[in-house]
């Protein structure tokens, strides 16, 4: 028995920019999201389930399934 599904919330904050990167040959925000997530993807592989909650719409290859829209309450 392990973890079969991943839910990544928030992601979109991995597109943001910053002065730099823990690679020094990343220098934008939206490089940095696709090595991160292809980094997890490779880690997941194919026997594990990746969700994708607050992510980005482009680019969509990583994850098997992605939110459409924002939490909502009764109100």
């Amino acid at each position: 028995m392990g973890i079969y599904l991943y839910k990544l919330d928030f992601i979109n904050n991995g597109t943001l920019e910053a002065d730099s990167f823990y690679n020094p040959d990343v220098t934008t925000g939206t490089q940095a999201y696709n090595e991160g997530m292809k980094y997890l993807s490779e880690l997941c592989g194919n026997d594990m389930f990746m969700a994708l909650s607050i992510a980005p719409v482009f680019p969509a290859q990583y994850g098997n399934s992605r939110r459409i829209s924002c939490d909502t309450w009764e109100r």
